[in-house]
């Protein structure tokens, strides 16, 4: 019996390339996946991952969050490397579109609200690979700026180790309103509370939510 199919592996330099390809300073998301056969969601979590072993740059702009590559790594990309991702890329970008729409509807069954026997604190599954698999409301679109504004949540609550509800809606809202007109709009109860909930290196202490992560862990998003 043959090997399952899965999806093309695209290297971190594939990713990086687009950048040196488009000769642009700053890329959204949506930008540098019109050239990789990937789905939103997981290159957002690459381009997390990218930030921080600080291989890109990155700003958050009231469009959303921009990207950039980092001083002196494109110096590092070797030629031979973009044209054999760029090979690999348009062969396989037929065969990513059937297979992507099942891995999506899998993620979403996830969702939130995990079952009774699972753990959060005790899950393996990193943050990057949960905020994927968090089921949020809305549509298509609408559910990948929320993923983006949980991840955003994440990002302030790390950088600063503790922050209160007030301190997270102030400074992370007006950059990332996910289709919400204000926080109390669905934002917080809906997509960052619970979204802050379920990753594991997150705890909540009456109003005060507390990054209780290790390196390691910090290097995974």
């Amino acid at each position: 019996m043959g090997a399952p199919d899965r999806e093309p592996e695209v290297s971190d330099e594939a990713i990086l390339t687009v950048f040196v390809r488009r000769d642009e300073s700053d890329l959204h998301a949506r930008e540098v996946a019109e050239d990789l056969p990937m789905e939103r969601d997981d290159l957002n979590d690459r381009l997390d991952d990218l930030y921080e072993r600080s291989l890109l740059d990155s700003e958050d702009v009231p469009g959303g969050t921009v990207w950039s590559i980092a001083p002196g790594v494109e110096d590092d990309l070797s030629p031979s490397d973009e044209a054999t991702e760029t090979s690999v890329e348009a062969q396989a970008a037929s065969d990513t579109d059937l297979e992507t729409s099942s891995r999506r509807t899998d993620a979403r069954s996830t969702g939130v609200g995990m079952g009774e026997d699972e753990s959060v604190g005790d899950s393996e599954e990193s943050p990057t690979d949960l905020i994927a698999a968090i089921d949020l409301p809305g549509t298509p679109d609408q559910q990948e700026d929320r993923r983006e504004a949980l991840r955003a949540a994440y990002r302030y609550l790390r950088e600063g180790a503790t922050a209160q509800k007030e301190d997270i809606t102030t400074e992370v809202f007006p950059d990332h309103p996910a289709g919400y007109e204000t926080p109390d709009d669905g934002w917080w109860q809906q997509v960052v509370h619970p979204g802050l909930v379920a990753l594991p290196d997150v705890e909540q202490q009456d109003d005060e939510w507390r990054f209780v992560g290790d390196e390691e862990d910090e290097e995974r998003i």
